[in-house]
C-alpha cells in the first residue's frame, strides 16, 4: 500500500490525530526551546512503547506477557 504523506488527511488521521498532535507539540517545544511543551517525558514514552511491543508479542505468540514494574 502506498500512502501519500503529503495528504493532510493522512497526516492527521494516524491514531485519531494523536500522532499529528504529538509531532506538533514536539516541534513547538524545539522551536521555543521549551521542553515543558512536550506532553510526556521519556519515562512515559518508554513505558508506553514497551507495553505496545509486549502486546504485539502477546498477539503473535498467543500468550500473556508479564511486564516488570
Amino acid at each position: 500500500t502506498e500512502i501519500d504523506t503529503a495528504d493532510e488527511q493522512t497526516a492527521v488521521s494516524g491514531h485519531g490525530g494523536g500522532d499529528w498532535e504529538l509531532m506538533t507539540a514536539f516541534i513547538d517545544a524545539v522551536s521555543h526551546k521549551d521542553p515543558g511543551r512536550v506532553p510526556t517525558g521519556p519515562r512515559e514514552s518508554l513505558e508506553t512503547h514497551l507495553t505496545i511491543f509486549a502486546a504485539e508479542r502477546s498477539r503473535l505468540e498467543k500468550r500473556t506477557i508479564h511486564l516488570p514494574e
